[in-house]
Parts: C-alpha cells; structure tokens; sequence
C-alpha cells in the first residue's frame, strides 16, 4: 500500500525490538518532517503493522502530515532482511 492513510496502524512487534528515541531526537525528527516531509523514506508495512519507520509515522501524526507507505510481500521481506 503506498498512499496517504493516517489511520492509526499497530506496530509491528518485530518494529518494537528497537529503543523509542530519546525526547530530543523525537522533537528533532519532528522538527525535520515539518520542515519538508517529502515522503522518500516510506514508512515500511509488514501484515498491516508499521514493520520500519514508527518514529517517523509518529512524528508525521504529531505534525499533521500524511505519511507514506509501502507495503512488504514475503519475498520483500526476506530480501531486506538478507541486504540489512
């Protein structure tokens, strides 16, 4: 799915095996996305849930900012997962 859904998405659990940003960093990234979003980053769908980029999914909430989505099949998955 790549669009402009602001519907609140889960995350997924494997998104939340890694730290929740410093405060500072968070106001950073938001500060960054409200300067000029433009949506090169997808935010990363895995069976519905926000797989990779929850900060930014959050910060683009926070900013009134539609985010951008792509969505991973199996195979997408697995290939990233080998490249990463």
């Amino acid at each position: 799915m790549s669009g402009n859904s602001t519907a609140a998405l889960e995350m997924h659990p494997a998104c939340l095996v890694l730290p929740i940003m410093a405060p500072d960093e968070y106001q950073a990234l938001r500060a960054s996305i409200s300067a000029g979003y433009d949506g090169s980053k997808p935010i990363e769908l895995f069976d519905g849930k926000i797989l990779d980029g929850r900060h930014r999914y959050l910060a683009c909430l926070d900013e009134k900012i539609t985010p951008q989505f792509i969505t991973l099949t199996d195979i997408a998955l697995l290939y990233r997962l080998c490249n990463s």
